[in-house]
């Protein structure tokens, strides 16, 4: 599960709905909520936190300016430039395909435009592994896609990652492990972003 890429200046989002101690006592139609909030102080690595993600295991995943946070509910682990070979410490996106692999995304915003191309490089990252390579060797054998020429991307409800270029070109990574190329009339020269509806439609 993907959560929107806000930019989060204190670490009290998703953290309390997923991994916050709570004890709950109803009595007479009310009850108590106790929260504990998870910050700097409690072992995670910056303050500005860019993305959220949850795997398979129930894991919480952050995207901050200093690498990537796993959290199991009691303790951070980071993952950085210097000691797991990222090519970045400051995550903007994470996508996660079929297979759990994490999609790591370096770059200052969702929509990378002529005046703006700022999507620098992806990693893919096994969340169970912990290995680490850059997109372009972990799909050399696949497609000749660098993440320089990536201008938006989005997700489908099948866990699809589908990628818009900057030639006007929709390329699905799709739950079979393969790229589909579908080529768009330059009349659409004007798409800046785009995202997948609840009902199917792009």
């Amino acid at each position: 599960m993907y959560y929107s890429t806000k930019y989060y200046s204190w670490f009290v989002i998703f953290v309390i709905v997923f991994f916050a101690m709570t004890s709950v006592v109803f009595a007479q139609n009310s009850f108590t909520l106790d929260v504990q909030h998870f910050g700097i102080e409690k072992g995670l690595s910056h303050r500005q936190v860019h993305c959220a993600y949850q795997d398979k295991r129930g894991l919480m995943w952050f995207g901050t300016n200093n690498g990537l946070n796993k959290f199991d509910g009691h303790h951070f682990e980071w993952f950085t430039c210097n000691n797991n070979n990222l090519q970045s410490n400051v995550i903007e996106h994470i996508l996660a395909d079929y297979e759990g692999n994490m999609w790591l995304m370096y770059g200052s915003r969702k929509v990378y435009s002529a005046d703006n191309p700022n999507l620098k490089n992806i990693d893919i990252f096994n969340p169970v592994t912990k290995d680490v390579q850059p997109f372009t060797a972990f799909f050399a054998a696949k497609t000749q896609l660098t993440p320089q020429s990536i201008h938006s991307f989005t997700q489908n409800d099948k866990q699809e990652i589908i990628l818009l270029t900057k030639r006007f070109q929709l390329i699905t990574y799709t739950n079979k492990g393969i790229f589909t190329t579908t080529n768009l009339s330059q009349n659409y020269h004007f798409i800046t972003n785009f995202h997948w509806s609840k009902n199917g439609y792009l």
